[in-house]
């Protein structure tokens, strides 16, 4: 057990708060890079680094401070639930996609109704990482949205000028 006092005041936390501090602090970048990690996974179609870990390292740069670490603990543990609800949901319709698409039997009805669960999961994860993003980006001071802003602004001009090149003819097999 830890303890340390600042400003007359006496702290303590065991490894385990310490632990569970950390994991949830890293589970909010990992939220925060929700939404752009959708759209830089998309655009450089699996080339390049873990985007997650790109933003990891982009929100460290803005030195956030312990009160802005609280806010976003409590706003991680405000949808904590709902978050792992959605992505088993997103799990488990790709599991029933991928099932229906290799099944013995070409069924099209099958098919089409298993793509629009996949898309409709999608679609609410996405609408609740934004949403979580938006009010985390709220936490932040003025400085460090801007800086933030400009950090997302590179991102997506580089995807923006890497991501067409990827697929280009000349990745083709001859003949095509």
């Amino acid at each position: 057990m830890d303890v340390w006092v600042k400003d007359n005041f006496r702290f303590e936390q065991t490894r385990e708060k310490k632990m569970k501090k950390f994991t949830t602090l890293m589970a909010v970048f990992v939220t925060m890079s929700g939404v752009l990690a959708s759209q830089a996974l998309a655009e450089c179609r699996g080339h390049g680094f873990p985007p997650g870990l790109q933003l990891v390292r982009s929100l460290l740069e803005l030195k956030l401070t312990e009160a802005q670490q609280g806010q976003l603990l409590t706003l991680l543990d405000k949808y904590q639930s709902a978050m792992e609800t959605q992505q088993q949901a997103l799990w488990e319709s790709r599991k029933k996609l991928g099932a229906v698409t290799h099944q013995e039997a070409y069924n099209e009805k099958d098919i089409r109704e298993a793509f629009r669960n996949v898309s409709a999961a999608e679609e609410e994860l996405t609408l609740l990482r934004s949403k979580v993003f938006h009010e985390a980006k709220a936490i932040l001071t003025p400085e460090q949205r801007q800086k933030l802003e400009g950090m997302m602004a590179k991102r997506k001009h580089f995807h923006e000028h890497a991501g067409p090149k990827a697929f280009g003819p000349e990745d083709r097999p001859s003949g095509q």
